[in-house]
């Protein structure tokens, strides 16, 4: 997933990398446990820290998902679960705009 041009720029192919896969796939077990909730390092528990995850992401989707939050308050387990399907949305559009592109240069 990618920051927005006017954010900065963090771009990453989807799918991973075999290695970057490998990586998520051991540490995200770990996130969801002992960094994401109330008892641990509260990314996806604390506002301000949560704040800071979702301003890498576009600013409309951000505000919607923060609005949905607000709204039907989810367990940081779920918010992540919403962050990794907002995540393959934006990394499928991408992908979708990509090829568009590259079919139009053609």
């Amino acid at each position: 997933v990618a920051k927005t041009a006017d954010k900065g720029a963090l771009a990453l192919g989807w799918p991973l990398h075999v290695s970057l896969k490998r990586a998520f796939d051991l540490l995200e077990p770990i996130f969801v446990d002992h960094v994401a909730p109330e008892t641990g390092q509260r990314h996806l528990a604390d506002d301000d820290k949560l704040d800071k995850i979702l301003s890498g992401l576009p600013t409309d989707v951000a505000r919607r998902l923060k609005e949905h939050w607000e709204k039907h308050p989810p367990s940081p387990a779920a918010k992540w679960e919403g962050l990794k399907k907002v995540a393959a949305d934006l990394a499928s559009s991408s992908r979708e705009a990509s090829a568009k592109r590259h079919k139009s240069s053609r």
